[in-house]
Parts: C-alpha cells; sequence; structure tokens
C-alpha cells in the first residue's frame, strides 16, 4: 500500500470509528453508574484509536488492537505484546487521567453545592427575620 491509501484507510477507519463510538455513546447512556459507563466509554474510545507501527521500523501506522490481534496470527515473529503494551498502558494512562480529573471536578461540584445550601439558607434566615420584624 502507498502512503495516500493508508491515509485514505484511516479516514474511512476513524469516520466508522467515530459511528461506532457515537453507536456505543448511545448504548451506555442508560448506565446509572457513571464511572462505569465513562470507563466503558474511554475503552471503546481507546481500543479504536491508539495507533501503533504496522511492522518494526516502519512509518506507517495500524490500529493498535488489530496489529497486537492479527501480529500473532500472521506473521513469524509476531507478538501480542509488541503493540498490546502500548494500547494497554495507554488505556491504563487515560483510566486514572479520568478518574483524577473527575475527582477535581467532583470536589468543585460538591464545593459549589455547599456554597448553594450556603446561601439558601442565608436568604431563609433573613426573610424569617424579617417576618419577625
Amino acid at each position: 500500500m502507498s502512503p495516500e491509501d493508508y491515509q485514505y484507510a484511516w479516514i474511512a477507519y476513524l469516520v466508522g470509528s467515530a459511528i461506532i463510538l457515537f453507536g456505543w455513546w448511545f448504548v451506555t447512556r442508560g448506565i446509572g453508574n457513571r464511572y462505569v459507563r465513562n470507563g466503558l466509554r474511554i475503552i471503546a474510545a481507546v481500543l479504536l484509536l491508539t495507533p501503533h507501527a504496522t511492522q518494526s521500523g516502519e512509518m506507517l501506522m495500524s490500529p493498535a488492537l488489530f496489529v497486537a490481534v492479527l501480529d500473532p496470527l500472521f506473521t513469524e515473529d509476531g507478538d501480542f505484546f509488541r503493540a498490546g503494551t502500548p494500547l494497554l498502558s495507554t488505556l491504563g494512562v487515560c483510566l486514572v487521567l479520568y478518574i483524577l480529573i473527575d475527582l477535581l471536578f467532583l470536589r468543585r461540584r460538591r464545593e459549589k453545592q455547599a456554597q448553594a445550601a450556603l446561601e439558601a439558607d442565608r436568604a431563609e434566615l433573613l426573610a424569617e427575620s424579617h417576618r419577625h420584624s
């Protein structure tokens, strides 16, 4: 395949991946626990969108999932871990980053909710004091 063919193949693959991820987003929307729901979405995105070198020493990239699965089947020295290790490490990093970012925003959300509750209590006390005056 020429580099132009690879480029067209990647465009088609990315369009297909976007459609799959949109469908996956739709399927997982009913999951109540947001950590499970978003974790499944991250896993799907990482599995579909992580690239890896098609062959050792080449600059052409392919989806790491396919390289990891097909390398052991079709090459003599093929090994899952050639593309599987970067794929799994990317997955781990993305999940850890999601948890850290979510905890940061959860803390901010709780602070805003506490501030809103404090303001509501203050307004209620003011209204009550005006009624007794």
